[in-house]
């Protein structure tokens, strides 16, 4: 965790990257550990409401479901910040929706139904994401 950092986007000076996870590997390019990285910002520094550990619960919610970063799921996108991938990342399609509990600020998630497609979904009260803020699963991309 780092105090007020970023990373630069190369989508441009407005990008920043709040956090990040992956897997690192020894010289036999065997995958032996797993990491994940987000900035803490202050209210008056974070990017649209990500306070505090708002990146952080992103980026452990994307760890945890997908620590080798290698699990692939149906073709998504998010626009305008997310482009068609196949990558199980379930916190950037709500990565502007976030909640308060006990003060610090967390990012709502999508579940594996949301993904999948599944109609309804199978996800907590039959919900494609934690707070229910996706209604529906994404529409088909990639072609």
């Amino acid at each position: 965790m780092s105090y007020n950092v970023d990373l630069q986007s190369q989508l441009g000076a407005n990008a920043a990257i709040l956090g990040e996870h992956s897997a690192g590997m020894n010289q036999a390019g065997t995958r032996i550990w797993t990491w994940a990285w987000a900035s803490w910002h202050t209210a008056d520094t974070a990017p649209d409401g990500s306070a505090d550990i708002a990146a952080l619960s992103h980026e452990i919610a994307e760890w945890f479901n997908d620590p080798f970063s290698s699990n692939m799921v149906p073709p998504w996108e998010a626009p305008p910040d997310y482009p068609c991938t196949n990558l199980l990342e379930v916190g950037d399609p709500v990565g502007d929706i976030t909640f308060t509990q006990a003060g610090y600020h967390l990012q709502d998630e999508v579940f594996l139904s949301w993904f999948a497609r599944q109609v309804p979904s199978i996800g907590i009260g039959g919900m494609y994401s934690y707070l229910g803020s996706v209604t529906a699963p994404p529409p088909v991309c990639g072609g």
